[in-house]
């Protein structure tokens, strides 16, 4: 849009974005070449359970096991326990990842 003579306000109300990103991604596009405008790996917020020590990673994986029909009780308890929110969808995303298997051992979640 700039070459075809876009102000840099112009392409950020079309885009609905500020000023300043469309600079960014100028510069971007000057020092990276085409790659420079994909979307960069490491946006967002980091998962909460991820910076769990071997320890707490053991305690999450007895709850889940014990209680793999109820994440939501899961995921109280262990808030109370570490001090941050736990949501039953953290547990599930965590369970995803991890090897954790049901009570019984055999079968994967």
């Amino acid at each position: 849009m700039s070459g075809e003579g876009f102000s840099v306000s112009e392409i950020a109300r079309f885009f609905s974005i500020r000023t300043r990103t469309v600079y960014t991604w100028f510069s971007r596009r000057e020092k990276m070449g085409i790659a420079g405008l994909m979307i960069l790996p490491g946006r967002g917020r980091a998962a909460v359970l991820n910076g769990c020590d071997a320890d707490e990673v053991r305690m999450i994986e007895e709850e889940v096991c014990e209680n793999s029909r109820n994440l939501q009780k899961v995921g109280e308890k262990l808030s109370g326990e570490f001090g941050v929110e736990i949501t039953k969808k953290m547990l599930r995303s965590f369970v995803k990842k991890s090897s954790v298997t049901r009570g019984s051992g055999s079968e994967k979640f």
